[in-house]
């Protein structure tokens, strides 16, 4: 099998930063529950080992109920979700995710092909970024105020 994906450029790997987002925002307004399939092989991808399939990818389930904090950029996809009934906060690499799909309506949209993943693989990972912390949580009172 000849590898395609010799010089893979930037706008490749950033590009699912957008799809995700889009697909995200169209599946929540339309009343839908968005999930998104992840390859736990690509660099970055530190997840629940025991929630992980035999084919090494984990499904997510991105529904406001199911997870805070979401935030879909530079790169990432980062959340806090529960497993267990612990909170664990989430962040991922968007080239990890292969398809962000609708429960509700049953549709699929594929946001990053094996191909292009099995090349990130071979060549050292996900580099975009180094992971991102999780936001720091805010202790006592609330930074806003009333303006009159």
């Amino acid at each position: 099998m000849s590898n395609e994906f010799t010089e893979m450029p930037k706008m490749v790997l950033t590009r699912s930063d957008y799809v995700l987002s889009a697909l995200y925002q169209w599946m929540i307004e339309n009343d839908g529950e968005p999930q998104i399939v992840v390859n736990t092989l690509v660099d970055g991808v530190f997840a629940p080992s025991n929630l992980i399939n035999p084919d090494g990818t984990i499904v997510y389930n991105l529904t406001p109920t199911a997870v805070s904090g979401l935030s879909i950029k530079d790169g990432y996809v980062c959340f806090n979700a529960r497993f267990n009934g612990k909170e664990t906060y989430v962040s991922l690499p968007c080239v990890s995710v292969v398809v962000i799909f609708d429960r509700v309506s049953q549709i699929a949209e594929q946001v990053n092909s094996p191909e292009q993943q099995q090349f990130i693989i071979d060549n050292g990972g996900a580099k975009q970024n180094e992971p991102v912390a999780p936001p720091p949580k805010q202790e006592g009172k609330s930074f806003l105020r009333v303006v009159k």
